[in-house]
């Protein structure tokens, strides 16, 4: 059963203070000493693809991930960002503010987002670039360089539970998340950790 390897991308500036969202903002300093350090881990693992949302954060990581390893990278856009429609941008403090961000950051998929992104079509969108990634043959593994939402999604799909632990992990930076994943029998598999 292949192992996929999910990597938050590199850190950017603006992210601790705002939901950047589908914004597209690039790395700074320590998200390009992030990349290099995943980068690195990479080298062991026999990649054959890597795999990146199209947010310019995350394509500037795989990039030099995929430099390192020497392979293709294929911008793929399931692993997009979550489209947070009018909450995209905004200081965490605006949201703590607005009763529809408090009550969705409590019941998450309960509480749909302003002109944004279904959290159900999420899942099949993830669902959907898992399949597409997932490699056919030995001609490596896959890095997937995304968000911290579709690490958790694919996590989510991975343990074919509706709400798991999943849903409070919290990946850092450049951290690679290893998910073991089949096309024909998606419901047996379950992530492994590092």
């Amino acid at each position: 059963m292949p192992t996929l390897f999910l990597v938050l991308h590199g850190s950017s500036d603006g992210e601790r203070e705002r939901l950047l969202g589908r914004t597209d903002g690039g790395l700074n300093k320590q998200g390009r000493l992030e990349a290099a350090r995943a980068a690195d881990a990479c080298r062991r693992l026999g990649i054959g693809l890597v795999a990146s949302s199209p947010t310019r954060r995350a394509r500037e990581t795989a990039a030099i991930i995929a430099e390192s390893v020497e392979c293709r990278l294929e911008i793929v856009d399931a692993f997009d960002e979550v489209d947070y429609g009018r909450w995209s941008g905004k200081l965490f403090s605006e949201l703590v503010a607005d009763p529809e961000g408090r009550r969705f950051n409590g019941d998450g998929a309960d509480v749909p987002i302003p002109e944004g992104e279904d959290l159900d079509a999420v899942i099949r969108r993830i669902k959907n670039g898992l399949e597409h990634v997932c490699p056919r043959d030995d001609s490596g593994e896959v890095i997937i360089v995304t968000h911290a939402e579709i690490i958790r999604g694919a996590m989510r799909l991975a343990e074919s539970r509706p709400e798991s632990s999943s849903s409070i992990y919290q990946p850092e930076p450049g951290r690679i998340t290893p998910v073991r994943w089949s096309k024909s029998t998606a419901s047996d598999v379950a992530p492994i950790f590092p």
